[in-house]
């Protein structure tokens, strides 16, 4: 009924954006950037994994370049997501990239 539900604060240095959970829900995928600043949060996130359980990082996908949603594969193994080549990439240029997790 809503009444029991518990909730907690996870801890991430930075600012959120976007997020996604993994198939089982145990483990969150946030995009963080340093700041709210437009620049940061188009040119300089990154995805990182967190565990629901601890609220710990438990693993960071470094990139450089603008950043689109990402997701867990339906057995929670894989990240999906399509990115810049880097900072300097030409406007249109991005790329998929699969980033194996567990």
């Amino acid at each position: 009924d809503g009444d029991d539900a518990d909730a907690w604060h996870v801890k991430v240095d930075g600012h959120v954006a976007d997020l996604s959970y993994s198939p089982a829900a145990e483990q969150v995928l946030v995009s963080v950037a340093a700041t709210s600043r437009i620049d940061d949060r188009y040119m300089f996130r990154q995805y990182q994994v967190v565990a629901l359980d601890s609220g710990d990082v438990v693993g960071r996908i470094e990139t450089e370049g603008k950043l689109g949603p990402a997701r867990f594969s339906p057995d929670g193994k894989h990240v999906a997501f399509v990115g810049a080549a880097g900072t300097a990439s030409p406007a249109g240029r991005a790329s998929l990239l699969i980033v194996c997790w567990a």
